[in-house]
């Protein structure tokens, strides 16, 4: 699941051929100028994006976005649908 909630987010819209709205686009925000707007937008792009694709596999609680000077840190926790055990994945996305 960690794999799959990681793609997500690293997947820019417009990647994949056969689905060309799979992604957050995470590392997109990082070439716009990063402040307090640009985590809000994020954590509400992200939740949509983790919603709409792995709905079916993962319910998601908590979607938190930290910005950085160069880089962002998402932390989503989140339990598998079968299970009431939570887990948390943190991503970090650098500027290259």
């Amino acid at each position: 699941m960690r794999t799959l909630i990681t793609q997500v987010l690293c997947t820019n819209p417009g990647e994949r051929i056969n689905r060309p709205r799979f992604g957050a686009g995470v590392a997109h925000m990082l070439f716009a100028p990063l402040g307090p707007e640009v985590a809000s937008a994020a954590q509400l792009m992200i939740q949509s994006s983790l919603q709409q694709w792995l709905a079916d596999l993962v319910d998601v609680t908590d979607v938190s976005v930290e910005v950085h000077d160069s880089s962002i840190s998402v932390t989503v926790t989140w339990s598998r649908r079968s299970q009431d055990t939570s887990q948390t994945t943190v991503v970090r996305v650098a500027r290259p």
